[in-house]
């Protein structure tokens, strides 16, 4: 099935980030899944799934709640005929900490 996947973002001191939420601007039919992962993949959020519309002028935020020094985002479906065309992908990050403890 089609998926789309981000390259991993991360600040230059990395520091531990809070990822917040991302806001989507995307068109298509069916659902679409997204999932956050940390950078060795075996940390991962599984998040509320999107359902998308041919037309729309809407922006939808999604939640993410996640703590990592570096994440990735996958947005993929998972029917046959579900397509989806993203033009525009905003993820909301703030550092929270230096490093971890130890």
């Amino acid at each position: 099935m089609p998926f789309a996947q981000t390259a991993l973002f991360h600040n230059e001191e990395e520091d531990i980030l809070h990822f917040g939420a991302y806001r989507i601007r995307v068109v298509g039919a069916g659902n679409l899944d997204s999932v956050i992962y940390n950078l060795s993949s075996l940390d991962n959020r599984v998040l509320t799934p999107l359902s998308m519309n041919t037309v729309t002028e809407d922006e939808p935020t999604r939640l993410i709640n996640f703590n990592t020094q570096r994440a990735m985002l996958r947005l993929s479906t998972d029917q046959i005929d579900e397509i989806f065309d993203i033009t525009r992908i905003i993820i909301y990050i703030k550092p929270l900490w230096a490093s971890y403890n130890g």
